[in-house]
């Protein structure tokens, strides 16, 4: 008599927990590798769960901190070019949070019923002196 011993598949939660096991890692490679790719300095911001970053056709990224709501787009040399922190506030769990998921530079002819603007240069404002006032008292 010949016993044929088979190997039932993992139960479905050990599968979920293999698979977040390696999304973790592939995260992980990502955030490292973007840190490096941006020169390194990735250590003055952070987002420990949503986020997003995309290198630009002309060398910038652009990067998502979602957890904070902040989006920024950095040159080679590490500086800022833009930055965007999202005024809009939800509740969510009890927390109040002005979190974004994911942001995406998308070409003009995605939109092709509107017609190209024209860019401009965005001037820093003078930061001694620009401030934006609350819409709402913080807690």
């Amino acid at each position: 008599m010949d016993a044929t011993v088979e190997t039932a598949p993992p139960p479905a939660a050990q599968q979920l927990r293999e698979r977040r096991r390696r999304w973790l890692i592939i995260l992980t490679i990502a955030i490292v590798v973007i840190a490096l790719l941006a020169g390194a300095w990735w250590f003055l911001f952070a987002s420990h769960y949503i986020s997003s970053a995309q290198r630009l056709p002309n060398g910038n990224t652009l990067i998502d901190e979602g957890a904070d709501g902040r989006l920024f787009e950095v040159t080679a040399q590490k500086e800022i070019v833009w930055e965007y922190v999202n005024p809009y506030f939800g509740t969510e769990e009890g927390a109040t949070t002005n979190r974004v998921f994911r942001a995406q530079r998308v070409p003009y002819d995605w939109v092709p019923q509107l017609p190209k603007p024209a860019e401009r240069a965005v001037n820093p404002p003078d930061i001694t002196t620009f401030r934006v006032e609350p819409q709402r008292q913080l807690r």
